[in-house]
């Protein structure tokens, strides 16, 4: 894919265009996926705890987190919800899987249209 085809991902902090993966934070808040630079995302971080998640969604940790919930989730999915609790169990079952779709949608929508 050619330079030309990427789309352009600007941080809603500054509203200047982010141009590496390496220099993108995405955050996950009230349902919604951000883009930051790393320099805004650490200056709007501080005193938003509330609005914005504190581990960003295209880092590590949350990819670990979702590759858990994932298994998690896949597992819950074979097992009579009677045995383990009833239909509480569900809703657990669509939070566990939440946390994926949230990591893939942020490679989708931002991730993949920048350059390493």
């Amino acid at each position: 894919m050619s330079a030309s085809h990427h789309q352009r991902i600007y941080c809603v902090h500054c509203n200047a265009e982010i141009e590496s993966r390496y220099d993108l934070l995405v955050s996950l808040s009230f349902f919604s996926l951000s883009a930051y630079h790393t320099s805004c995302y650490a200056e709007v971080s501080k005193g938003q705890s509330i609005f914005i998640s504190n581990s960003p969604v295209n880092g590590a940790e949350f990819s670990w987190t979702s590759v858990f919930a994932f298994l998690l989730g896949m597992i819950l999915l074979f097992i009579p919800k009677g045995e383990i609790g009833g239909s509480g169990m569900w809703s657990l079952n669509v939070i566990l899987l939440l946390l994926p779709f949230a990591r893939v949608s942020s490679w989708y929508i931002y991730e993949r249209h920048l350059d390493k």
